[in-house]
């Protein structure tokens, strides 16, 4: 299986977690959505759309595109992991649903604008960094005319997602989606260990994955995750797992147990930087001292 997506894109992470956790053989054949890759002519031929991933199944490189629908086209290839009855199958459409609902681009992009990844996230700071310069990097080529001419006659996709991210009713709603999918998952979690029941379905894939998602908007993670201690731990089951690990939800994330310590570290450098300042005035140590 051939998967043609990006390292960072959402349902590109959809689509590794969901063939790790059925323990399917794949390889990536990556497409770069920072240079707009995806709208080339090679590209096309499989997905017209443009959009990442597409999976390219078996000899005869059977073309299946949308992260939904190879999430659970998998099932026709390994262990199959939708619930197919009762309440479980109840649960798992529920959870699709409140998924497919979610605008996760509106969400990452909107709650990014104002202060940028680097101030808002808990990623380590050399990563931040260089999503910062993404982030302008991609500003720069929708800003440019001929990029954006493209854009618009082919492929709208981008440009609606682009005004939709500086539209703060927008994201208002897609922070609304995530939290109403938090609360709905925070209720399944206190009866059962995964969101389905007693076993790992597709949902717990769905929802792992837009907690790395998630994670990514620090005063957001802070607020709606770390409030919900069965998410908190479920989350934590999830990142310690191969599957997740080895499908790259997280690669650029810090663990749990990490983003904490080092956001309660980086809160007391602050404030011992700050005491030591004003011990400083106070006592003349300052540059101004004689």
């Amino acid at each position: 299986m051939v998967l043609l997506g990006h390292e960072i894109a959402y349902c590109s992470q959809v689509a590794r977690y969901a063939a790790e956790a059925r323990g399917i053989r794949w390889r990536e054949h990556p497409v770069d959505i920072t240079r707009h890759e995806q709208y080339e002519s090679w590209y096309l031929k499989f997905n017209p759309k443009g959009y990442v991933p597409t999976m390219l199944v078996g000899p005869s490189n059977k073309v299946v595109v949308e992260s939904i629908d190879i999430a659970e086209h998998l099932d026709t290839i390994g262990k199959q992991l939708v619930p197919k009855s009762g309440e479980a199958a109840e649960r798992y459409q529920q959870l699709r649903q409140l998924h497919q609902d979610w605008e996760v681009g509106v969400f990452t992009y909107g709650c990014s604008q104002k202060e940028s990844f680097l101030a808002r996230t808990l990623l380590p700071r050399h990563f931040a960094t260089s999503l910062v310069k993404l982030e302008q990097q991609m500003g720069r080529n929708i800003a440019d005319a001929k990029v954006l001419t493209l854009l618009r006659d082919k492929h709208t996709s981008r440009v609606e997602l682009w005004i939709a991210a500086n539209d703060r009713k927008r994201v208002g709603v897609a922070r609304h989606q995530a939290i109403a999918m938090l609360k709905q998952c925070d209720e399944w979690l206190g009866s059962s260990p995964y969101l389905c029941g007693q076993e790992f379905t597709l949902a717990d894939v769905l929802f792992s994955t837009a907690l790395g998602r998630m994670q990514y908007i620090a005063g957001f993670w802070r607020k709606e995750v770390l409030s919900r201690p069965k998410v908190l731990a479920y989350f934590t089951r999830a990142e310690q797992t191969d599957a997740y690990r080895n499908a790259k939800v997280g690669v650029f994330m810090p663990s749990v147990t990490n983003t904490v310590f080092h956001s309660s570290m980086a809160v007391l450098v602050f404030v011992l930087g700050a005491v030591v300042a004003e011990l400083s005035q106070i006592f003349g140590l300052g540059h101004g001292a004689t």
